[in-house]
């Protein structure tokens, strides 16, 4: 029998006898745990760890105590002689010539306090002293050929003092004028040993003695050396300097009224011995003096070369060319990096380099190069008194070249015609040719070949776009400023034709120009004394303010071109205009008082614009195309009825 028991396992009794086994009843909980076994056997160990990483420093134990002294050992051998303290040095280098940098063999080298012997450089021109005390020292070098040079060093210890050595060397056949003028003029002597030609020159070679020169030093001494000296051994330069504005300096200064017009600025003088000396001859000696760029007796071509150099002449208000360039963007950097950035004169003006016969290299002299307008170029160029007329180029299809007929040893052609007197204050010309200055004006092809080699210049810096643009605009102020001058001529002329100005510019009321034909001179050799005011305005317009607004532009400073140029150019036009107008209205009014008439003219405005022709040919004197004198100058003013309207009669 089998009993159910709801909620619990199923427990299966048996009674009596056995019946079929009833289904599995469910598990009943878990006993509770047996007591624990045996411990197992121990498992085998493990492998070790890494090591880990160090741990801090400990601190520094306590030094022991020291330990007795040993028993001292036997003394060894003795030791080599140890070095000298470091107290001395050496002095050493080469010895060369001044003039020509080349090394000097036989040149002798002492040095004081020390009382070691002197010693003789070597072929290549090397010296040394060793083991000197440190210290100061005076060096003295000796040659045959110089005296002797002195110069203090420093010798440290321990090292090598490196001193070259110069010597101004010289040919010793200048001796008898060393011993004189070292003593009187030592900076002369000074600079002529420091000299590139005194190795090679002596002091008679450009200095021969000349019976009929008496000075401070007695009779028969030597004289000054002229261009021609200089051209024994330089006759490419010579040619070149002949060749230019610079070798007619001189001519040009007794061609100028100016010259002859200067009072005596010492007692016993004349005019033209002091007073041309301290204002004109200075700068204008540059045609018979090499020395007026190359000082004397130096000769250094990097002086000459150096922008300050030609200011000594090429500055002040009628040829401001030095403060044109150097504060144009040329000069500025000339001035501050030096002639590889910027252009100095030279650079433009003396461009040229050439090859002489023995094939070293000279520089072409010629400073009128590549100038194409102006006193130089096509504005009446000037080939003056002498060379019989010739140009020193010729046009070889575009090209200028060196024309081979040029003789630049040719005269001067000084003939006067059979009723000229002579000029007595001429010093080098002893006969002025009144009245006959010669010039010329360039040919249109010869003037294109000028600005074609001047073109070629400015390309060494810039595009030849640019250059050629820019020559173009200087150009092209130039005519608007011949414009502006001629107008003003016209109205000066006009005047002078009616002989209104005061005081009249006729010899019986104020002197003439002495060295000039015409009555009245509105140009370059005007005079500056004994003027009418207009005059005077003309001569600031002409010669500085003319000058300023051209030479500006082709100098490319802008400030002079226009403000120092442009605007008082214009300016002096009004002035000029309006003083004519006040003589003019003066004149009529004094004339109507003078003869009791009612009418009072109109007297017209002579100086209307220039280019326009509106002046009569009576009054304009000038043509646009070229400045030709139509109507000549009279001794009286023309006589012209009065019409009623607006010309009037001028007497």
């Amino acid at each position: 029998m089998r009993i159910q028991l709801a909620g619990v396992l199923s427990v299966v009794a048996v009674f009596g006898c056995t019946g079929p086994m009833g289904p599995e009843g469910a598990q009943g909980p878990a006993g509770p745990a047996g007591a624990q076994g045996p411990a197992g056997a121990n498992g085998a160990m493990g492998a070790p760890g890494a090591t880990g990483a160090q741990g801090p420093q400990g601190a520094a134990g306590q030094d022991g105590a020291p330990g007795a002294a040993g028993a001292p050992g036997p003394q060894g051998d003795a030791g080599p002689p140890g070095q000298p303290g470091v107290n001395v040095g050496t002095l050493s280098g080469v010895v060369r010539f001044k003039s020509t940098r080349a090394v000097a063999s036989a040149a002798t080298v002492s040095i004081a306090p020390d009382p070691r012997p002197a010693v003789t450089a070597d072929a290549q021109g090397a010296y040394s002293f060793a083991d000197l005390p440190a210290g100061v020292y005076e060096v003295t070098v000796t040659h045959a050929r110089a005296s002797p040079t002195k110069v203090s060093v420093s010798v440290l210890s321990g090292r090598t003092t490196t001193l070259d050595l110069v010597v101004h060397d010289y040919v010793a056949a200048s001796d008898t004028c060393i011993v004189c003028h070292g003593q009187n003029n030592p900076t002369l002597i000074a600079d002529y040993k420091a000299s590139t030609m005194a190795p090679f020159v002596s002091c008679g070679d450009c200095h021969p003695r000349n019976p009929a020169v008496t000075n401070d030093y007695g009779a028969d001494h030597r004289t000054r050396p002229t261009p021609e000296t200089c051209a024994a051994c330089h006759q490419e330069q010579y040619r070149g300097h002949q060749s230019n504005r610079h070798s007619i300096g001189m001519q040009r200064v007794y061609e100028s009224g100016r010259y002859d017009d200067l009072p005596p600025c010492t007692t016993g003088q004349s005019s033209l011995g002091s007073g041309g000396v301290a204002t004109c001859t200075q700068c204008h000696n540059v045609e018979q003096s090499c020395d007026a760029c190359h000082s004397r007796h130096l000769f250094d071509a990097k002086q000459a070369r150096a922008p300050i150099s030609c200011a000594t002449c090429h500055m002040g208000p009628d040829h401001a060319q030095w403060e044109m360039y150097s504060t144009s963007k040329h000069g500025v950097l000339n001035a501050t990096r030096g002639e590889l950035h910027g252009p100095s004169c030279a650079s433009c003006h003396m461009p040229n380099k050439g090859t002489r016969p023995d094939g070293g290299q000279y520089t072409d002299h010629d400073l009128s190069f590549g100038l194409a307008w102006g006193p130089v170029g096509g504005a009446a160029s000037h080939i003056s008194f002498r060379r019989n007329g010739q140009l020193p180029y010729v046009l070889n299809g575009t090209q200028v070249q060196a024309n081979p007929a040029f003789d630049p040893y040719a005269p001067y052609d000084m003939t006067l015609p059979a009723d000229a007197g002579a000029d007595p204050g001429s010093l080098y010309y002893p006969l002025d040719r009144p009245g006959r200055i010669v010039q010329v004006t360039d040919p249109l092809n010869v003037l294109n070949a000028r600005r074609a080699q001047m073109v070629q210049v400015c390309t060494r810096c810039h595009a030849q776009s640019f250059a050629i643009d820019r020559l173009d605009i200087a150009d092209g102020l130039h005519r608007n400023v011949t414009s502006v001058v001629n107008e003003a001529k016209d109205i000066i002329y006009a005047l002078n034709y009616d002989r209104l100005l005061e005081p009249a510019a006729s010899g019986w009321v104020r002197p003439g120009n002495p060295d000039t034909a015409a009555e009245i001179v509105l140009a370059g050799t005007q005079l500056y004394r004994n003027l009418s005011s207009l005059e005077r305005m003309f001569f600031k317009m002409y010669k500085y303010d003319n000058v300023k607004a051209w030479q500006g532009a082709y100098h490319f400073n802008p400030d002079y071109a226009h403000w120092y140029g442009w605007a008082e150019l214009n300016m002096d036009l009004a002035d000029i205009s309006s003083e004519a107008g006040k003589i003019r209205r003066d004149y009529a009014l004094l004339w109507a008082i003078e003869n009791s008439s009612t009418t009072v003219w109109q007297v017209p405005y002579q100086g209307v614009i220039y280019a326009t022709g509106s002046m009569t040919k009576l009054y304009d004197l000038y043509t646009p195309d070229g400045g030709q004198v139509i109507q000549p100058y009279g001794p009286t003013g023309p006589t012209i009825s009065y019409d009623g309207g607006s010309l009037f009669v001028f007497h």
